[in-house]
C-alpha cells in the first residue's frame, strides 16, 4: 500500500527553513571535524554528536509550533549562544551529521502513538499541537536512529516517543518512530532467588536488569547521584519490599554495560506470616494492576502512550519439611496482539523450589469504552490476593 503523504503548503515551507537553518553552518562543519577527528565508526560519530549537543545547547521549552518556523536560529547561531528549542538543538545536530557525510533527515514527531484513531487526523492536516518534537533520523552501521528526544545517559538506538508517528519532511510521507532494535526497546527483568525459612524470615537476592528508556532512566538516577542519595534510594528501595528488611551484601550498580544491572541482597525477619502450620507469602515484585485502570466503567476512551514491558523471574526455596499448599495458576490474563500478561508457575521436583514467572508485554492503546470491561476483567484478575500468593504447610509428622 502506498504510504500517505503531505505535498501541501506547510511541509514544503518547513522544509526550506530547515534547510535554510542547517545548511552550510561553518562553525558545526568545524566542530564536527575537530571533535570527531578520527573516528571512523559511524554509530560512535552518531552518538557522540548527540552527547555534545545535548551537553553544550540548553534546551528552552518550546514545541515546535509554540513559536513561527522563521523564529528557529541557524546550527551556527545556536551554538554561539549555547541554548536554544528542541527544534533549534535538532538543526545543530542535523547540520554537524550532514558535515560527517551521514545524510540525516528531519521527521516532526507526534505527541500521540500510530494508531488510527489518533493519527488519521493528521493524514489529512499536520497539526503543529500534536506533530510538537522537531527529531533527527539518520543511518548509520547499517542501523537506523532517532536523535533529539533523549539526552546522554541514553542508550543509542532507544527512542522515548518509540510507536509514535512521525513526519519525513523532506518527502511528506507518515513513518513510525522506532527503537533501533528490539534490544533496545523498553524492558525490566527482576530476577529474584527467596530462601524462606520456617519462622517466616526470608533472604532475597535481587538482579534487575534495564533497557530501553529503563535504562536511560537507571543510568541518569545512578550517576547524577550523591552517595548520601544513593544510600537513601536503596533504603527506600529496601523498605518498598517490606519495611524492617535491611541490606544483608553489597549493593552493586552498574550503568557502563547494557543492559544497566542492579543487584543487592536483603533479609526480611517476617516476609512470610505464619499461622499454625501454614507459611503465607505474598510474592514479592509482581504486578498487581494496570495504569490507568481505575474505574467500573468509563464513558470516554483510554489512552496510554507507553509501551509496558516487564518480566519477573521468582525462585522461592521451600523450607525442609514443608510442601506447596497453593500457588498462582498458570494463566494468561491477556493476549491481544503483541500485548499480552501470562502467569507460569511451577515446582522443581526435587529441588524444592517454586518458580513463578510473570511476563507483561503492553503495547501503548487506544481503548474506546465498549472495550474497557476486558481490562477491568484482568485488572480484577492481577489483584486478586491468589493469584500473588504461595501458601506452604508443613508436614506432619504424627
Amino acid at each position: 500500500m502506498k504510504k500517505k503523504q503531505h505535498d501541501g503548503a506547510w511541509r514544503r515551507g518547513t522544509e526550506d527553513i530547515l534547510e535554510e537553518k542547517s545548511a552550510g553552518q561553518a562553525r558545526a562543519a568545524e566542530l564536527a571535524a575537530e571533535v570527531f577527528a578520527g573516528i571512523s565508526d559511524e554509530q560512535e560519530q552518531v552518538r557522540l554528536i548527540r552527547n555534545y549537543v545535548v551537553q553544550n545547547v540548553r534546551e528552552v521549552d518550546l514545541a515546535v509550533g509554540d513559536l513561527p518556523l522563521t523564529s528557529l536560529t541557524t546550527a551556527d547561531e545556536t551554538l554561539a549562544s549555547g541554548y536554544g528549542s528542541s527544534a533549534d538543538r535538532a538543526i545543530v545536530m542535523h547540520a554537524m551529521l550532514d558535515a560527517l557525510g551521514l545524510d540525516p533527515e528531519f521527521v516532526v514527531a507526534a505527541r500521540v502513538i500510530d494508531l488510527k484513531p489518533l493519527i488519521n487526523p493528521v493524514r489529512k492536516v499536520p497539526c503543529p499541537d500534536i506533530m510538537d518534537r522537531l527529531l533527527v533520523r539518520v543511518k548509520a552501521g547499517g542501523r537506523r536512529f532517532y536523535l533529539n528526544d533523549s539526552d546522554q545517559y541514553v542508550r543509542l538506538g532507544s527512542a522515548a516517543r518509540d510507536a509514535h508517528a512521525g513526519l519525513l519532511v523532506k518527502n511528506g510521507r507518515l513513518t513510525r518512530v522506532r527503537a533501533a532494535s528490539e534490544s533496545l526497546e523498553d524492558l525490566v527483568v527482576i530476577n529474584t532467588d527467596l530462601v524462606l525459612d520456617p519462622g517466616g524470615a526470608a533472604t532475597m537476592k535481587c538482579r534487575e536488569m534495564y533497557y530501553g528508556m529503563p535504562y536511560a532512566e537507571f543510568n541518569r538516577r545512578i550517576s547524577e547521584m550523591s552517595p548520601e542519595e544513593k544510600d537513601r534510594y536503596l533504603q527506600e528501595k529496601i523498605a518498598a519490599v517490606r519495611q524492617g528488611a535491611v541490606l544483608a551484601g553489597d549493593h552493586v550498580t552498574d550503568t557502563d554495560s547494557y543492559p544497566g544491572v542492579e543487584m543487592y541482597t536483603i533479609s526480611i525477619p517476617d516476609l512470610a506470616a505464619v499461622q499454625d502450620e501454614y507459611l503465607y507469602l505474598d510474592l514479592p515484585g509482581m504486578v498487581e494492576g494496570l495504569g490507568g485502570v481505575d474505574y467500573d466503567a468509563r464513558r470516554t476512551p483510554l489512552y496510554r502512550d507507553f509501551a509496558s514491558k516487564r518480566l519477573v523471574n521468582l525462585t522461592v526455596r521451600v523450607p525442609q519439611g514443608y510442601v506447596v499448599e497453593s500457588m498462582p495458576d498458570e494463566k494468561i490474563y491477556l493476549k491481544s496482539g503483541r500485548s499480552y500478561i501470562e502467569c507460569r508457575s511451577a515446582l522443581q521436583p526435587g529441588s524444592g523450589e517454586v518458580v513463578i514467572q510473570q511476563n507483561i508485554n503492553l503495547e501503548p492503546l487506544f481503548a474506546l469504552p465498549e472495550d474497557y470491561g476486558i481490562l477491568k476483567e484482568m485488572q480484577d484478575a492481577l489483584a486478586l490476593p491468589a493469584n500473588r500468593k504461595l501458601v506452604l504447610r508443613k508436614i506432619s509428622t504424627d
